[in-house]
């Protein structure tokens, strides 16, 4: 397999081409020094034509001990620097390094490939695991594990079956805001021919431009619906991302919106370093940034 920091490079500017070619505003620039391993190039999506309503006030549902707000990293020394009001982390592998008290590190089996399967399951045992990484997504170089739903649901039954029982959630593979037949549309597949699988939770990624935000409150709210209300099955947002605009008004906006949404269990913003130019939570050195800064503080 290539280098997960060449996947990054293929995938970062796949990424931007799809951005791009949805919003020709969106600024797209060469990798920092030190990419991040693993992230995706999930599309975006065509807004919808209303806002939605805004939900009511509630307590998360599904597993609350731990809060919503969380990280997605690559580089333990930023998620460190913008780790104050955050509870929980992942940098879509299977270990890392210590991370602050009070942050629960969740690990994630990126895909079913021979390298990752083989150390799969990580030594530390974890109350949390989360599935593949955008299975739905097979772009050639894009950075998504690209697996078909049959190889998927024969990889979770051998390798994260195993680690069903009582106090352990399995999270769902992730899937992008794609349309059919990726996004949702591969999921429900999964879900469908996974059968005796025991699936806890449900995964999924959203980008789109920061100034649509009725979109992504649209997209959350029909997904809330339809997973945690529809099937029991409390919603994760994995990978929450921006292709251009304000991110600090962004966050400012969505935050209070997805700590009220019921079902919707935990979130965690793309990402704690530079991410998509502009958007990062951090600087390339890991200073905060004042997206880091709203992150932190924004409830």
């Amino acid at each position: 397999m290539p280098s997960m920091t060449k996947r990054f490079a293929a995938a970062l500017a796949i990424a931007c081409a799809i951005l791009l070619a949805h919003d020709a505003s969106a600024a797209c620039i060469k990798l920092p020094a030190s990419p991040p391993a693993s992230p995706p190039a999930s599309p975006p999506a065509s807004p919808p034509p209303a806002p939605p309503t805004p939900p009511p006030a509630a307590p998360a549902a599904g597993n609350t001990s731990v809060g919503k707000k969380g990280l997605s990293f690559n580089n333990p020394d930023c998620a460190k620097a913008v780790a104050q009001g955050s509870s929980w982390a992942y940098n879509w592998a299977q270990g890392t390094a210590p991370l602050p008290s009070g942050i629960q590190f969740v690990p994630m089996l990126w895909s079913n490939a021979a390298d990752l399967t083989k150390t799969w399951p990580p030594t530390e045992k974890s109350a949390y695991y989360l599935g593949f990484n955008e299975p739905d997504l097979c772009v050639d170089g894009a950075g998504a594990s690209c697996v078909p739903v049959a190889d998927a649901v024969a990889a979770w039954k051998q390798y994260m079956e195993p680690l069903a029982g009582p106090g352990v959630t399995l999270v769902s593979p992730a899937v992008t805001n794609g349309g059919p037949p990726i996004g949702q549309a591969w999921l429900d597949q999964f879900l469908e021919q996974c059968t005796g699988c025991h699936i806890g939770a449900i995964a999924l990624h959203i980008y789109d431009r920061a100034d649509n935000t009725a979109y992504f409150q649209k997209y959350m709210t029909d997904a809330v619906n339809k997973y945690y209300h529809g099937k029991g099955l409390p919603v994760w947002f994995t990978e929450i991302g921006i292709s251009s605009g304000d991110p600090v008004g962004f966050i400012n906006a969505m935050v209070p919106f997805m700590e009220q949404l019921q079902g919707l269990d935990r979130y965690a913003y793309f990402m704690a370093g530079p991410g998509l130019p502009g958007s990062g939570l951090n600087n390339a050195d890991c200073s905060i940034t004042a997206a880091g800064t709203a992150y932190i503080n924004a409830k």
